[in-house]
């Protein structure tokens, strides 16, 4: 499944790159996800996103992912549904992929 990811403090701190954008499969979702189960997708891609623990960071280097861990504000495309990373959880923005490029700018890869 495609994701892209916006990173809120990536673009307050003035960085060049503050989207990232790339494939994630059951395997790296750490298995299948019930058909319909937003919730525990986006947990899932939230744990993933994090660095934790030096595991962590590796695999995200290896993923050329090297935006800050997800957090409050930052946005995420999975599949054609965005969401905005909340104080806890996250909230549905949009599921349609034109309104998400517009609420994500110009650096939006969709």
């Amino acid at each position: 499944m495609e994701i892209e990811i916006f990173s809120v403090m990536a673009a307050i701190a003035g960085k060049r790159e503050v989207t990232w954008q790339g494939l994630v499969n059951d395997v790296m979702l750490a298995g299948e996800i019930a058909k319909g189960d937003e919730d525990a997708l986006c947990d899932r891609v939230y744990r993933l996103f994090n660095r934790v623990d030096e595991n962590d960071g590796d695999r995200l280097e290896r993923w050329k992912y090297f935006l800050p861990s997800l957090s409050l504000g930052d946005y995420v495309r999975i599949g054609d549904n965005t969401y905005r990373v909340d104080t806890i959880g996250f909230t549905k923005i949009t599921n349609n992929p034109a309104v998400a490029a517009e609420l994500l700018g110009p650096t939006s890869l969709k």
